[in-house]
């Protein structure tokens, strides 16, 4: 069973805590951690929740040196945490005995599920490429490479020299750097920052099947959402569950800083900003052999273009659309564009 870890940010919930604990240690799921944030300069309640856990090994507790509010004492707790899934209670909250039973088997179930239905799409895209005669990449990059997925399936078919890759959530990049750390035979970098159209900082969305974790707004309206917190018994606030500021630079300054002369396939699976990374190479676009990218038109993201800008901006800089594929279950495509000057 993977390793969850609870965070929850204290502050002024004395006469909650307690019933809020109990349903914590009561789950069903035992595979846990709790790592508590104080966030009270006043240490009163601190004293009362150290007798409240007594010495329960499950609990880890942080102290604030300042009110920091909820959101960054959510942050401070993802950073503190060691498990796979990280699960969100606030300190008046109280949970049903199944709660992270129900929740951790159904991501796990819809993990699975896309996993298998990915594969064979996955499976077409490869063959797409060794019909293309790539047998040998010097430069692979994969944006948005969540856990190594396609960093491991494209390393199983071809020969690659270097693997550029990053990923922008802090949570997702823990698992990346630990699932990709035994590849052999081909240099890998990662980065735990984000491309983009220009440098500078962005608030990065966590959600909490981590795959549609996103820089773009989010639509709560959206009745795509309304089926995904339905599946996952979720509450309003608890899919896209914290914030983060992350650091983006354009692909250009990248490829620049690593005198990087051509790259034969640019990946890119961003949650909607697919075009600012392709935006991002500007005058270096011409280095690029093949761009394969995945693009929503579900209304759970609020976008600011639509798929034609991105058909146009790429035709008109020397790429033709030479696949195209539909994701099972999702109003999602992937596409790949062949730069025709290369």
């Amino acid at each position: 069973m993977p390793l969850v870890s609870i965070i929850l940010p204290y502050y002024k919930k004395i006469k909650f805590f307690k019933n809020t604990y109990k349903s914590i240690v009561n789950q069903s799921y035992q595979n846990f951690e709790l790592i508590i944030i104080y966030d009270d300069r006043d240490l009163k309640d601190y004293k009362n929740i150290l007798k409240i856990i007594k010495k329960d090994k499950k609990v880890r507790i942080f102290l604030n040196r300042k009110n920091q509010g909820a959101g960054l004492s959510r942050n401070l707790g993802i950073k503190k945490a060691k498990g796979k899934y990280i699960a969100f209670i606030d300190a008046d909250d109280f949970w049903s005995k199944n709660k992270l039973k129900k929740q951790i088997m159904f991501i796990k179930l819809i993990i699975k599920l896309l996993s298998i239905f990915d594969f064979f799409q996955k499976k077409k895209i490869i063959n797409f490429f060794i019909n293309q005669k790539l047998t040998y990449l010097d430069n692979f990059f994969d944006v948005g490479s969540h856990y190594g997925e396609t960093i491991l399936l494209f390393n199983k078919y071809f020969k690659i020299n270097n693997i550029y890759s990053f990923e922008a959530s802090p949570i997702n990049f823990k698992i990346l750097n630990e699932k990709t750390k035994n590849i052999k035979m081909t240099k890998i970098n990662i980065f735990n920052f984000a491309l983009g159209k220009k440098n500078t900082q962005l608030i990065f969305n966590q959600s909490v099947e981590s795959q549609s974790s996103t820089f773009l707004n989010v639509n709560f309206k959206s009745k795509y959402l309304a089926r995904k917190k339905k599946f996952l018994f979720l509450k309003e606030d608890e899919y896209f569950h914290s914030k983060h500021f992350v650091k983006v630079i354009d692909l250009k300054s990248f490829i620049k800083d690593y005198n990087i002369k051509k790259i034969e396939i640019l990946k890119i699976d961003t949650e909607g900003y697919d075009f600012e990374v392709i935006q991002g190479l500007q005058n270096d676009i011409y280095k690029v052999k093949y761009i394969y990218f995945e693009h929503h038109f579900h209304d759970m993201f609020i976008k600011k273009y639509k798929f034609s800008e991105i058909n146009h901006f790429l035709v008109k800089n020397n790429f033709k659309k030479v696949f195209k594929i539909k994701m099972m279950f999702r109003k999602t495509f992937e596409y790949i564009y062949c730069n025709e000057k290369i």
